[in-house]
Protein backbone atom coordinates (compact mmCIF):
# COMPACT_ATOMS: atom_id res chain seq x y z
CA UNK A 1 0.00 0.00 0.00
CA UNK A 2 1.63 3.34 -0.89
CA UNK A 3 1.14 5.98 2.04
CA UNK A 4 -1.16 9.13 1.57
CA UNK A 5 0.74 12.40 0.77
CA UNK A 6 0.62 14.64 3.86
CA UNK A 7 -0.87 18.01 3.35
CA UNK A 8 2.33 20.39 3.91
CA UNK A 9 1.43 24.32 3.85
CA UNK A 10 3.05 26.74 2.17
CA UNK A 11 4.97 28.93 4.85
CA UNK A 12 4.29 31.99 3.31
CA UNK A 13 0.50 31.40 3.54
CA UNK A 14 0.60 30.08 6.86
CA UNK A 15 2.75 33.87 7.81
CA UNK A 16 0.08 35.20 6.18
CA UNK A 17 -2.42 33.48 8.09
CA UNK A 18 -1.39 34.55 11.29
CA UNK A 19 -1.03 38.47 10.50
CA UNK A 20 -4.71 37.67 9.27
CA UNK A 21 -5.83 36.05 12.90
CA UNK A 22 -3.94 38.86 14.03
CA UNK A 23 -5.74 41.85 12.36
CA UNK A 24 -8.95 40.10 13.06
CA UNK A 25 -8.32 40.11 16.63
CA UNK A 26 -7.94 43.66 17.12
CA UNK A 27 -11.15 44.33 16.18
CA UNK A 28 -12.68 41.49 18.81
CA UNK A 29 -14.91 43.01 21.34
CA UNK A 30 -14.84 39.67 23.74
CA UNK A 31 -11.08 40.83 25.66
CA UNK A 32 -10.71 37.38 26.14
CA UNK A 33 -11.22 36.04 22.44
CA UNK A 34 -8.30 39.38 21.78
CA UNK A 35 -5.89 37.72 23.87
CA UNK A 36 -6.08 34.50 23.19
CA UNK A 37 -5.90 35.09 19.59
CA UNK A 38 -3.20 37.29 19.28
CA UNK A 39 -0.99 34.87 21.37
CA UNK A 40 -2.13 32.35 18.74
CA UNK A 41 -1.06 34.41 16.14
CA UNK A 42 2.04 35.29 17.59
CA UNK A 43 2.66 31.47 17.78
CA UNK A 44 2.12 30.56 14.74
CA UNK A 45 3.82 33.76 12.96
CA UNK A 46 6.52 32.43 14.58
CA UNK A 47 6.06 28.26 13.93
CA UNK A 48 5.36 29.63 10.26
CA UNK A 49 8.74 31.42 9.88
CA UNK A 50 11.12 29.70 12.21
CA UNK A 51 9.89 26.24 13.17
CA UNK A 52 11.75 25.70 16.67
CA UNK A 53 10.55 22.45 18.21
CA UNK A 54 7.52 22.09 20.23
CA UNK A 55 9.91 21.44 23.41
CA UNK A 56 11.63 24.68 22.86
CA UNK A 57 9.21 27.38 22.24
CA UNK A 58 7.06 26.09 25.53
CA UNK A 59 10.26 26.67 27.67
CA UNK A 60 11.05 29.76 25.92
CA UNK A 61 11.82 32.58 28.70
CA UNK A 62 11.34 36.33 27.87
CA UNK A 63 14.46 38.20 28.23
CA UNK A 64 16.61 35.13 27.10
CA UNK A 65 14.71 33.08 24.83
CA UNK A 66 13.15 35.81 23.07
CA UNK A 67 14.52 39.53 23.26
CA UNK A 68 14.50 42.85 21.77
CA UNK A 69 17.43 43.39 19.32
CA UNK A 70 17.30 46.97 17.74
CA UNK A 71 13.77 47.25 16.14
CA UNK A 72 13.40 43.87 16.31
CA UNK A 73 12.81 40.48 17.87
CA UNK A 74 15.22 37.44 17.72
CA UNK A 75 15.08 34.18 19.37
CA UNK A 76 17.77 32.13 21.00
CA UNK A 77 17.39 28.68 22.21
CA UNK A 78 20.21 27.50 24.25
CA UNK A 79 21.75 24.00 24.71
CA UNK A 80 19.12 22.73 27.12
CA UNK A 81 16.55 23.53 24.98
CA UNK A 82 17.97 22.03 21.46
CA UNK A 83 17.30 18.25 20.86
CA UNK A 84 20.76 17.36 20.75
CA UNK A 85 22.03 19.33 23.47
CA UNK A 86 25.41 20.07 22.35
CA UNK A 87 24.60 23.58 20.56
CA UNK A 88 22.58 27.02 20.72
CA UNK A 89 20.52 28.69 17.97
CA UNK A 90 19.52 32.41 17.32
CA UNK A 91 17.24 33.22 14.79
CA UNK A 92 15.90 36.70 14.41
CA UNK A 93 12.24 37.04 13.60
CA UNK A 94 10.84 39.07 10.43
CA UNK A 95 9.08 42.09 10.40
CA UNK A 96 5.77 40.65 9.95
CA UNK A 97 5.72 38.23 12.95
CA UNK A 98 8.08 40.70 15.23
CA UNK A 99 5.14 42.98 15.09
CA UNK A 100 2.81 40.52 16.12
CA UNK A 101 4.98 39.49 18.68
CA UNK A 102 5.88 43.13 20.07
CA UNK A 103 1.55 43.44 20.28
CA UNK A 104 1.56 40.23 22.39
CA UNK A 105 4.15 41.06 24.68
CA UNK A 106 3.20 44.64 25.27
CA UNK A 107 -0.32 44.86 25.77
CA UNK A 108 -1.96 40.68 25.78
CA UNK A 109 0.63 38.72 27.36
CA UNK A 110 0.62 41.50 30.36
CA UNK A 111 -3.46 41.19 30.68
CA UNK A 112 -2.77 37.58 30.36
CA UNK A 113 -0.78 36.82 33.22
CA UNK A 114 -3.22 38.30 35.69
CA UNK A 115 -0.86 39.85 38.23
CA UNK A 116 1.54 36.55 38.05
CA UNK A 117 5.23 37.49 37.44
CA UNK A 118 6.82 34.07 36.03
CA UNK A 119 9.19 35.26 32.54
CA UNK A 120 7.69 32.37 30.26
CA UNK A 121 6.76 34.05 27.25
CA UNK A 122 3.60 31.85 26.17
CA UNK A 123 0.70 32.15 28.56
CA UNK A 124 -2.68 30.70 29.32
CA UNK A 125 -5.78 32.81 30.19
CA UNK A 126 -5.35 31.77 33.45
CA UNK A 127 -1.74 33.23 33.73
CA UNK A 128 -0.15 30.24 33.97
CA UNK A 129 2.93 28.65 31.56
CA UNK A 130 1.80 27.49 28.53
CA UNK A 131 2.42 23.33 28.20
CA UNK A 132 3.27 21.18 25.53
CA UNK A 133 -0.26 19.91 25.40
CA UNK A 134 -2.05 22.79 25.52
CA UNK A 135 0.13 24.21 22.52
CA UNK A 136 -0.34 21.15 20.38
CA UNK A 137 -4.04 21.83 21.16
CA UNK A 138 -4.28 25.04 20.05
CA UNK A 139 -2.55 24.19 16.67
CA UNK A 140 -4.67 21.50 15.80
CA UNK A 141 -7.55 23.03 16.00
CA UNK A 142 -6.60 26.34 14.50
CA UNK A 143 -4.83 24.14 11.60
CA UNK A 144 -8.09 21.92 11.26
CA UNK A 145 -10.05 25.60 10.86
CA UNK A 146 -7.78 27.05 8.55
CA UNK A 147 -6.64 24.07 6.45
CA UNK A 148 -9.55 21.37 7.25
CA UNK A 149 -6.73 18.97 8.60
CA UNK A 150 -5.34 19.34 11.90
CA UNK A 151 -1.63 18.77 12.30
CA UNK A 152 0.95 19.47 14.94
CA UNK A 153 3.67 22.31 15.21
CA UNK A 154 6.14 19.70 13.61
CA UNK A 155 4.60 20.26 10.44
CA UNK A 156 5.92 23.70 10.18
CA UNK A 157 9.17 22.70 9.65
CA UNK A 158 8.41 20.47 6.83
CA UNK A 159 6.66 23.79 5.64
CA UNK A 160 9.51 25.55 5.81
CA UNK A 161 11.87 23.18 3.59
CA UNK A 162 9.62 22.38 1.37
CA UNK A 163 8.52 26.07 0.14
CA UNK A 164 12.05 26.83 0.29
CA UNK A 165 12.33 23.34 -2.43
CA UNK A 166 9.74 24.98 -4.39
CA UNK A 167 11.27 28.74 -4.22
CA UNK A 168 14.91 27.19 -5.16
CA UNK A 169 15.24 23.83 -4.59
CA UNK A 170 18.83 23.68 -5.24
CA UNK A 171 19.65 25.61 -1.50
CA UNK A 172 18.48 24.00 1.15
CA UNK A 173 20.97 25.54 3.38
CA UNK A 174 18.75 28.52 4.58
CA UNK A 175 16.38 26.28 6.30
CA UNK A 176 18.45 23.34 7.11
CA UNK A 177 20.43 26.43 9.63
CA UNK A 178 16.87 27.81 10.87
CA UNK A 179 15.88 24.28 11.57
CA UNK A 180 19.28 23.34 12.90
CA UNK A 181 20.48 19.90 10.73
CA UNK A 182 21.82 19.45 7.83
CA UNK A 183 20.79 19.76 4.14
CA UNK A 184 20.73 16.06 3.67
CA UNK A 185 18.33 15.51 6.27
CA UNK A 186 16.21 18.53 5.31
CA UNK A 187 15.71 16.23 1.74
CA UNK A 188 15.04 13.11 3.37
CA UNK A 189 12.64 14.16 6.19
CA UNK A 190 11.18 17.60 5.55
CA UNK A 191 10.71 17.69 1.87
CA UNK A 192 7.41 17.49 0.32
CA UNK A 193 7.57 19.62 -2.45
CA UNK A 194 5.95 17.24 -4.90
CA UNK A 195 3.32 16.69 -2.60
CA UNK A 196 2.41 20.16 -1.86
CA UNK A 197 3.11 21.32 -5.74
CA UNK A 198 0.74 18.59 -6.92
CA UNK A 199 -2.17 20.45 -4.33
CA UNK A 200 -1.31 23.96 -5.58
CA UNK A 201 -1.83 22.35 -9.28
CA UNK A 202 -5.45 20.88 -8.24
CA UNK A 203 -6.16 24.15 -5.85
CA UNK A 204 -5.44 26.02 -9.25
CA UNK A 205 -7.84 23.78 -11.70
CA UNK A 206 -10.26 23.82 -8.85
CA UNK A 207 -10.35 27.88 -8.94
CA UNK A 208 -10.55 28.25 -13.01
CA UNK A 209 -13.40 25.84 -12.76
CA UNK A 210 -15.29 27.91 -10.49
CA UNK A 211 -14.78 30.96 -12.15
CA UNK A 212 -15.73 29.54 -15.24
CA UNK A 213 -19.31 27.96 -13.79
CA UNK A 214 -19.57 31.56 -12.73
CA UNK A 215 -19.07 33.28 -15.45
CA UNK A 216 -21.48 31.23 -16.69
CA UNK A 217 -23.83 31.85 -14.41
CA UNK A 218 -23.99 35.54 -14.68
CA UNK A 219 -24.65 35.28 -18.26
CA UNK A 220 -27.57 33.18 -17.85
CA UNK A 221 -28.88 35.81 -15.96
CA UNK A 222 -28.06 38.50 -17.56
CA UNK A 223 -31.55 40.18 -19.77
CA UNK A 224 -31.32 39.33 -23.49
Amino acid sequence: MNRRPRFVPDSRDAELWAETLFIEALSLPDPVARRLRIRDAAFIGMMASRAPRRRAAAGMRLGHNLHRVGDGWELFFDEKLMKDGRSNLKLPLGPRVGKIIERYIEVERQELLRGATHDFVWVTKFGEPWSDKGIDFMIRARTQARFGIAFGTHRFRASLTTTQALVDGRNLLGTSRILAHSPAVALKHYNHAGSLEASRRHDAYMDEAEDAAARMLRRGTEPS
